[in-house]
């Protein structure tokens, strides 16, 4: 496959999947430029758009629902619109797994001057996908933005195997905030192998965040299997 790859390039050469232009490979500098970014300010704990220095409605529903949330913080690298939705429905549901490289990358370059200038992290984890789930797309999204995340902030990969989503997901499209936040819990989620994770700092990954409840789900989890510190990141941020 990457023999034919290759001779494909030859003839049809790389081009930017996002805008088609011929400027660079992949995901151009322009596509890049033109990323929404979250507005500031943004809540001090989940990172929505909010009232300086001030908890949002979604930290009041979380604190409601669960008694607050299970992360200490998250952060998107983006807003959810444009060149960067895009760009990420192209990895997720078009296959174009190449796509996670560079915007893995521009992840971990806002996480380095944005939110964890200096990352006291052990490990990065991927949020899991079902086992039914990960055999229809044949990947999971997250993983392959972690690479590049973990490898550019200096960090360890948690294993896949390590971290697993038991029960399959379920849809959220049609759902209200308050009704996502109901949908999901940290039974959804288990560790397999808690030495793997007891006593460490975690950055959970993800590909996109609305509510948050997926988030806070997988670190109660992780927190419940011994994780000393979980804090989200993710590469969009729908609202």
């Amino acid at each position: 496959m990457r023999a034919l790859d290759g001779f494909l390039d030859l003839i049809y050469p790389p081009r930017c999947l996002v805008c088609e232009s011929w400027e660079e490979p992949l995901l151009c500098s322009g596509c890049v430029a033109q990323f929404a970014l979250v507005p500031e300010p943004v809540c001090v704990v989940c990172g929505h758009p909010s009232e300086p220095e001030r908890l949002c409605r979604l930290c009041d529903a979380a604190a409601d629902q669960w008694g607050g949330w299970a992360f200490t913080s998250a952060r998107a690298a983006g807003r959810h619109m444009g060149g960067l939705r895009y760009g990420l429905h192209l990895l997720k549901y078009r296959g174009k797994e190449s796509l996670a490289e560079p915007l893995g990358a521009w992840l971990a370059q806002r996480c380095l001057t944005e939110f964890f200038p200096k990352p006291l992290f052990d490990a990065v984890v991927a949020m899991p996908l079902s086992a039914r789930k990960r055999r229809v797309r044949g990947y999971n999204q997250a993983e392959l933005l972690a690479r590049p995340l973990a490898e550019q902030l200096a960090l360890a990969l948690l294993p896949a195997e390590a971290f697993v989503r038991v029960r399959a997901e379920q849809s959220q499209m049609r759902l209200g905030a308050d009704q996502r936040l109901a949908n999901l819990s940290s039974d959804d989620f288990a560790v397999t192998d808690p030495s793997a994770i007891a006593g460490k700092r975690l950055l959970l990954l993800d590909d996109v965040m609305t509510t948050g409840a997926t988030l806070h789900c997988a670190a109660a989890a992780l927190r419940k299997a011994g994780a000393a510190q979980v804090e989200a990141v993710t590469l969009s941020r729908a609202f």
